[in-house]
């Protein structure tokens, strides 16, 4: 009796203790990017971009116009690059792990321009973030996906609080040559492939460009098309106790699009700062959780 009384509490333990992900899925990395299978209108898996930063989603249109997908507005979008043509498509079910999302709406664009060595044909963002507790394990190169009412952060994970714009914002520092640290407003952009990317208006209004080593003439894809910029080295980029130590970041030069204004951000925190990480966003609950 006593064996087996043992071993019931012992059962209840574990059940207790096992996670309560809704999804738990591989990821693939490219520029810094992670990339998971996703079937759109119970088709086949397409690869998309998990782009915390991203109002909505998006298909490519080519893709979309493979599966049949048929828009019913055109629209204008604004990106890293500026204003960007393209079309609507409404009532479609994403399925991610199992999971089924399904956006108000989804805009279409060529992807081309982005020039990925294999096909992606997608982007996910918000209709995913603003519901769910979502881990990327970059390490671990693995997505898992919560109710917000049942993720338990890890006890070594550093918790920051957010605010959101079209993204989560979250409050970084940088310093530069010559200066103390300097706070800033950072978008957490998982669709980034950069480490960081200061907004013009930011970059001018402290004048960077006289403090940011070994500058050359830059320009990053994006939607919208390639955005203008300077490339050099600063001193350091720090979200609480991670940081990196003498990084080339990206010194906007764009006068239109998302990154000419410091609105409702300073800079872009991108893939190459957290890829070192295990990043959780909690946006129903304002929370990033970092791991090591």
């Amino acid at each position: 009796m006593h064996v087996v009384g043992i071993s019931l509490v012992l059962g209840a333990i574990a059940t207790a203790a096992e996670p309560q992900w809704l999804v738990d899925l591989p990821l693939t990395m490219e520029k810094n990017l992670p990339l998971v299978q996703i079937t759109v209108n119970h088709g086949k898996p397409l690869t998309f971009i998990l782009d915390s930063a991203a109002g909505g989603c998006v298909i490519d249109s080519e893709r979309a116009q493979a599966i049949g997908l048929e828009p019913s507005a055109t629209a204008m979008s604004s990106g890293s690059g500026g204003l960007q043509p393209g079309e609507i498509i409404t009532g479609l079910v994403l399925n991610l792990g199992g999971l089924e999302i399904q956006p108000a709406r989804c805009f279409t664009f060529s992807m081309k321009s982005l020039t990925f060595r294999s096909a992606v044909d997608g982007i996910l963002g918000m209709p995913l973030f603003r519901n769910y507790v979502v881990e990327i394990d970059y390490p671990g190169s693995h997505l898992r996906i919560f109710k917000p009412d049942s993720f338990q952060p890890a006890p070594s994970a550093e918790i920051f609080p957010l605010r959101m714009r079209i993204g989560p914002i979250v409050r970084g520092s940088i310093r530069v040559r010559g200066r103390t640290s300097i706070d800033a407003d950072f978008q957490l952009d998982t669709g980034s492939a950069h480490i960081l990317t200061l907004c013009t208006a930011f970059v001018d209004r402290l004048n960077l460009l006289e403090s940011a080593d070994g500058l050359t003439k830059g320009s990053t894809l994006g939607l919208g098309g390639a955005a203008a910029d300077m490339v050099g080295r600063i001193e350091e980029v720090r979200l609480g106790r991670f940081a990196m130590d003498r990084p080339t970041v990206r010194l906007s030069r764009q006068t239109t699009g998302t990154l000419s204004s410091e609105e409702h951000y300073a800079a872009n925190l991108g893939g190459e700062f957290l890829r070192r990480y295990k990043v959780t966003l909690d946006v129903p609950g304002l929370r990033l959780f970092l791991e090591q």
